[in-house]
């Protein structure tokens, strides 16, 4: 027979566990999983990068709507 009585979670800044206690393999089982995550860092360079090129985008968008709208009239 399998079961058990009592579930953790355990949630960290870099880990995640999980421990169940008194599985029913035998007297008094412990079974324990330790699952480990880690972050990766953002190159600040390539961030500032899109967002320049973002908001020329968008300013470029601007002036030729300005530009259309001064024809037309």
């Amino acid at each position: 027979m399998f079961g058990w009585n009592d579930i953790n979670a355990i949630i960290g800044t870099d880990y995640l566990a999980f421990n169940w206690h008194n599985l029913n393999f035998n007297t008094n089982s412990y079974f324990n999983v330790n699952i480990g995550f880690s972050n990766q860092p953002i190159p600040e360079p390539a961030t500032i990068a899109l967002l320049g090129i973002g908001l020329a985008g968008l300013a470029g968008a601007a002036v030729r709507r300005k530009l259309k709208n001064t024809k037309q009239q």
